[in-house]
C-alpha cells in the first residue's frame, strides 16, 4: 500500500484531506504543519506520495531545504 505525507499548516484543511485518503483506503504516513516536520516525517516514514501546500506560513527557507533534500531521492 502507497504511503501519503501530507504537509499542509491549515490543520482542518490537512484533516480533510487525511479522511479522504483513509475513506479511498489508502494509508497516510504523517501530517506536518512545517517543512522542518515534513522532513522528519519522510526521514521516519520514506513516503511514496507527498501532498504538499507549496505556501506554508514563514516557512519560505525550510521549502527549499526539502525541495533540496528531496530531489536526490529515488522513489520506487
Amino acid at each position: 500500500m502507497l504511503k501519503i505525507l501530507i504537509v499542509e499548516d491549515e490543520a482542518l484543511i490537512a484533516l480533510q484531506i487525511k479522511n479522504f485518503l483513509i475513506r479511498k483506503g489508502l494509508q497516510v504516513a504523517g501530517y506536518a504543519s512545517n517543512f522542518v516536520e515534513a522532513h522528519r516525517l519522510f526521514s521516519e516514514h520514506r513516503p511514496e506520495i507527498i501532498i504538499c501546500d507549496i505556501y506554508l506560513q514563514n516557512d519560505e527557507k525550510a521549502s527549499r531545504s526539502l525541495t533540496n533534500s528531496l530531489s536526490w531521492v529515488n522513489l520506487r
